[in-house]
């Protein structure tokens, strides 16, 4: 199993994989990074370069994302998958997913303690971080970032590459933009545009 990404949230999907399956043949991904420092990761065999990627999807062409930023999974999902990849998605074994109506989309995360309960959806790509609660109805687009904590209640809608930040509220029936980022800590309240960061309690668009 190859892992685009070598940095930290490469480590807790490593965790996330070798927990599922000891035996996993891992490989690591990452044309940017000079070096790789971590210790563990420095274990695995390491690609840095297209070519060679292509090479390895020859062998075997899964892949997982292990970024967390929102963008960048999008731009190594889209590299990867250019180059022969097939994304397909983690998931930890206390994740708890409700078997009522919930549809999940390729390439996901859904990390250790995270709940998800019916008739959610979740888009392509997107990161489901640990203890992060998802409840009825609601509707997460592609390549987002859910961070740990954050509590999304029944019956929201988020955009496409909207970050919701750790320990963040939003309460029922709000809609929140895509490319939006919502501070740490926020309550949301109301429905949010495009392109804005809100923070606070309520939850403000923040003016630069």
């Amino acid at each position: 199993m190859l892992v685009a990404g070598a940095k930290g949230h490469a480590l807790e999907i490593m965790d996330v994989l070798l927990e599922n399956d000891p035996a996993a043949n891992l490989f690591f991904f990452d044309n940017v990074s000079k070096s790789i420092d971590n210790s563990l990761i420095k274990k695995y065999p390491f690609i840095t370069n297209n070519e060679k990627l292509a090479e390895h999807f020859v062998l075997n062409n899964k892949f997982v994302l292990g970024v967390g930023n929102s963008e960048l999974r999008k731009k190594l999902a889209d590299l990867a998958m250019g180059l022969g990849g097939s994304l397909i998605s983690v998931i930890a074994s206390t994740a708890y997913i409700s078997k009522l109506n919930v549809e999940l989309g390729n390439g996901l995360n859904i990390m250790h303690r995270a709940i998800i309960h019916p008739q959610v959806r979740i888009g392509e790509g997107t990161l489901i971080n640990c203890a992060a609660i998802i409840h009825h109805e609601t509707t997460i687009g592609a390549y987002c970032e859910i961070c740990p904590g954050a509590i999304l209640t029944g019956n929201v809608k988020i955009g496409d590459f909207t970050m919701i930040g750790s320990g963040a509220v939003v309460l029922p029936g709000v809609k929140i933009g895509s490319h939006v980022i919502v501070a740490a800590g926020a309550v949301v309240t109301k429905d949010i545009p495009d392109h804005v960061m809100v923070s606070g309690i309520p939850a403000v668009i923040k003016i630069n």
